[in-house]
C-alpha cells in the first residue's frame, strides 16, 4: 500500500479512511454484506483510499471514482497494475455540468457501489438522478449510509455528514428518485454502543486509531451478533435500488 495520506482537503475524513484501512476484518465484513447484490460492470463512487475497493477488484470489473483529486491520486498508486482496474476518475454527483461532464458514462455500468456517501451530499436528490443515469437498465444502486438521527454527533459533523437515515427514510429516498427496493437491512449492531458512548458522551470529535482496534479483534463476536439483529437495528443501512425502466 502507498504511504499514509492527510488529505487538506479533507483532514478529519482522511484520518478516519486511514484508521479504518488498518481494520481489514472490519472491511471485509462489510464487503460480504454488499457482495451478493453486485452485478455487472462496477462503478465505486466515493471510493477514498480503497478500504472497500480492495475486496470489489478482487471479484469484478471496477471502475473506482472520488469527487477528492488526492484520493483519486492515491488510488492510483495504490492499486496500480491491478488486471480488475477498468480506471479511476474524479466524479462530482452534483455537478451542475454533470451531463456533459460525465457524457461517456451514461448507460454504463450494472452496479453502483454507493458507500457512507450519500449522507455527505446536500442535494442528495439531485446525486441519486445522477447515479439512474449512469446506471444501465435494470441496473442496481448498493447504498450504505449511517441510521438515526438520535446519534448525530460531533463525530458525524466532522466527518460533513448532513443527516443520517431510517430505513423508512432511505426507501422513500430511493423510491422517490426511480429506484424499486430490493433489499434493506441494518448493519453493524454493537456499533451503536460504540458511536453512542466516543461521539454522544465522551464528545469525541474523530474515530482514532485506538478505537477501531478494539473494534477490529471483536469483529468475529460482533458478526454473529448481526445475524441475529440485522432485521432490527444497527449503526448503518444497507438497501438495494434498481433501476425503474
Amino acid at each position: 500500500m502507498p504511504e499514509k495520506i492527510i488529505s487538506d482537503k479533507d483532514e478529519i475524513g482522511s484520518s478516519t479512511l486511514q484508521a479504518i484501512s488498518n481494520a481489514n476484518k472490519f472491511n471485509r465484513w462489510m464487503y460480504e454484506n454488499i457482495r451478493p447484490y453486485i452485478n455487472g460492470n462496477v462503478l465505486e463512487i466515493g471510493s477514498g483510499i480503497g478500504n472497500i475497493s480492495e475486496f470489489l477488484l478482487k471479484d469484478h470489473k471496477v471502475t473506482l471514482s472520488d469527487i477528492n483529486p488526492d484520493y483519486c491520486h492515491y488510488l492510483k498508486n495504490r492499486f496500480k497494475g491491478n488486471a480488475c482496474l477498468e480506471g479511476i476518475m474524479g466524479i462530482d454527483l452534483v455537478d451542475p455540468e454533470f451531463d456533459i461532464k460525465y457524457s461517456g458514462i451514461t448507460k454504463k455500468y450494472g452496479t453502483v457501489v454507493l458507500l457512507n456517501v450519500i449522507e455527505h451530499i446536500k442535494e442528495q436528490d439531485e446525486a441519486l438522478i445522477n447515479i439512474q443515469k449512469i446506471l444501465s437498465p435494470g441496473g442496481r444502486l448498493i447504498m450504505l449510509a449511517p441510521s438515526y438521527e438520535s446519534l448525530y454527533c460531533k463525530i458525524d459533523k466532522g466527518l460533513g455528514h448532513y443527516r443520517r437515515y431510517t430505513k423508512d427514510t432511505m426507501q422513500q429516498l430511493l423510491e422517490n428518485n426511480g429506484f424499486n427496493v430490493v433489499h434493506s437491512q441494518y448493519f453493524n449492531f454493537t456499533g451503536i454502543l460504540g458511536w453512542y458512548v466516543f461521539g454522544k458522551l465522551l464528545g469525541k470529535e474523530k474515530i482514532g486509531n485506538g478505537e477501531m482496534k478494539i473494534y477490529e479483534t471483536l469483529v468475529p463476536l460482533i458478526k454473529i451478533v448481526d445475524r441475529f439483529t440485522n432485521r432490527v437495528a444497527g449503526l448503518s443501512i444497507i438497501q438495494v435500488g434498481i433501476k425503474q425502466a
